[in-house]
C-alpha cells in the first residue's frame, strides 16, 4: 500500500473496467445517490465511464506533485511510506466508487449505502491509524496555524486525531448492521466531529505550549 506507483495500476484497472462494461451500460446512468440510497443524479454513459479514471488520474498527479512543492518537503522523507499509504487508500476509495457506479449501471444488485458506508469506514480507520506518523507539512494532516507553528502541537494534535478518526470509522462500521440507521450520516457526522475536534484541540495544545 505504500508503493508510490500503485495509483497508476489502479488507474489502468479502472480504465479497463470502463472499457469492459461499456457495452452493458445504458445511455443514462445513475452517478449519485442521496443519504437514503435514492438515486438523485444521472450522467451520460460517456461521462460515467470517464469520470472515475479522470478523478484517479488527477489524484495520482496531485500526490506526485505535492512533495515537490511543499515548503517543508524535507519532512516527507520521514513519513514517505505513510504518505503513499494514505494517497493509495484515497485512490482505491475513488476506484470503489467508480466500480459501484459501473456495476449499478450494468444492472448488478448493489446495496449502495452499505458499500459506500463500508468504504468510508475503512478509509477513516486506515487514515486514523497512521495519522500519528505524519510529520509537519502543508498538505496532509491537521494543518492549522497552531500545528504548523509548533512541532510538539502537531504531534499532540495528530495523536488525538488518530483516535477520533478511528472511532468515527468504527461507529460508521457498526451503523452498517443497525436497522434504520443511515451509515453515510454517521460517517459525515463522525468525520465532522473528528475534524472540528482536532482543530479545537490544536489551539488548546498551542495555548498550553505558549504558557509553558
Amino acid at each position: 500500500m505504500g508503493n508510490r506507483w500503485l495509483a497508476v495500476w489502479v488507474l489502468l484497472a479502472a480504465t479497463a473496467a470502463s472499457a469492459l462494461l461499456w457495452p452493458l451500460l445504458p445511455d443514462r446512468i445513475v452517478t449519485h445517490w442521496n443519504a437514503a440510497g435514492v438515486a438523485d443524479g444521472w450522467s451520460s454513459r460517456t461521462t460515467a465511464v470517464l469520470i472515475g479514471p479522470a478523478a484517479i488520474a488527477a489524484l495520482t498527479l496531485v500526490f506526485q506533485l505535492l512533495p515537490r512543492i511543499d515548503p517543508r518537503r524535507a519532512n516527507y522523507a520521514k513519513f514517505q511510506d505513510v504518505y503513499w499509504l494514505v494517497a493509495n487508500t484515497l485512490v482505491l476509495f475513488v476506484a470503489v466508487l467508480h466500480l459501484v457506479v459501473l456495476g449499478a449501471g450494468a444492472g448488478a444488485r448493489i446495496d449502495v449505502l452499505r458499500v459506500l458506508g463500508a468504504g468510508v469506514a475503512v478509509l477513516m480507520i486506515v487514515l486514523g491509524n497512521f495519522f500519528g506518523r505524519i510529520q509537519p507539512n502543508w498538505f496532509m494532516g491537521i494543518r492549522t496555524p497552531w500545528t504548523l507553528d509548533n512541532p510538539e502541537v502537531w504531534r499532540k494534535t495528530h495523536r488525538v486525531a488518530a483516535w477520533l478518526f478511528v472511532l468515527a470509522g468504527v461507529a460508521t462500521a457498526v451503523s452498517l448492521v443497525i436497522p434504520g440507521v443511515r451509515p453515510l450520516w454517521v460517517a459525515f457526522g463522525g468525520s465532522m466531529v473528528a475534524a472540528l475536534g482536532s482543530v479545537v484541540l490544536s489551539l488548546i495544545f498551542w495555548l498550553k505550549e505558549k504558557r509553558t
